[in-house]
């Protein structure tokens, strides 16, 4: 049995570009179909694209769903609020974008997207954008940005002290920052979750997320979905989710009550009953 959570390798001309994908993916293909009894992936989404790349039947492929930290649910005390604004200085309102920097996130397009938020829509604040490339992995500007890239991107735009790159920060504080934010955005090309996503909605924080890839499965009605290449869209929504008391509010209610889905104990059990099902169709089938 093996889980495989995306099939964001087999859809990106810029990762089967590296060699390494090459041998990665012939070789997980190869046990994938000719060995596993089971795959687990993490949405009906993912499940598909398995489906598809592996030319095998969609009832091999069981989906077991993520789950956040419940320290996303809880409401942060005011000693930890001020704590954390002094530490990150800041002091103004701010929009969020929580993932990495590879190239299918489009977060040159956020960039651009955020430069109309802020020149024709007038917003005052900031992007915190959180996330960086590992130090431990091998960098490639096939598949990753490189944040300085994007920050002489911001800078073009001329908006490079609105655009703030923290890095990875601790759950704790990825907390504080969405129960802060404004709003978050993710205008990704594919997801095969999107957990971010559901750590926002957790939280109380609304949403604008791309309508490509697992997000419409998994927010639901709980976000503001855009076309991910269309700039000016992205900034209206983002603006609507802010200054729209009614469509704020639903947003972030329907946002909270789509997130109780993602029910730890619940995936958990779930994810127990599989293997449970794997090992006994081994003892009764393929012992000696």
């Amino acid at each position: 049995m093996v889980t495989i959570h995306d099939a964001i390798p087999w859809r990106f001309i810029f990762e089967r570009k590296q060699l390494s994908y090459r041998w990665y993916s012939d070789f997980r293909k190869k046990k994938v179909t000719q060995r596993a009894k089971k795959i687990i992936t993490i949405s009906e989404t993912s499940k598909l694209d398995f489906a598809s790349v592996y030319k095998i039947k969609p009832e091999t492929i069981e989906v077991t769903y993520e789950s956040v930290n419940p320290i996303f649910l809880a409401k942060p005390k005011p000693i930890a609020i001020t704590d954390f604004k002094k530490k990150y200085q800041i002091n103004k309102d701010f929009i969020l974008y929580v993932g990495g920097l590879k190239r299918h996130k489009n977060l040159r397009m956020l960039i651009k997207s955020f430069t109309i938020l802020v020149n024709e829509y007038n917003f005052p604040g900031d992007l915190y954008i959180l996330g960086s490339i590992r130090k431990t992995m091998a960098i490639s500007s096939y598949i990753y940005y490189r944040e300085k890239d994007l920050h002489r991107y911001a800078e073009l735009k001329k908006i490079a002290d609105r655009v703030k790159f923290v890095g990875f920060v601790s759950q704790e504080e990825m907390a504080l920052f969405f129960h802060l934010a404004k709003g978050f955005v993710s205008i990704s090309l594919y997801e095969g979750f999107g957990l971010p996503a559901l750590e926002a909605m957790t939280a109380g924080c609304p949403a604008v997320l791309s309508h490509l890839g697992a997000y419409p499965e998994i927010a639901q009605d709980a976000a503001l979905f855009v076309y991910p290449y269309g700039p000016h869209r992205i900034a209206e929504a983002l603006n609507q989710v802010m200054t729209n008391t009614q469509t704020r509010e639903t947003v972030i209610k329907h946002g909270i009550k789509r997130a109780q889905f993602f029910d730890r104990k619940k995936i958990a059990k779930r994810m127990l009953e599989i293997y449970q099902e794997v090992y006994d169709d081994y003892q009764v089938n393929y012992q000696p």
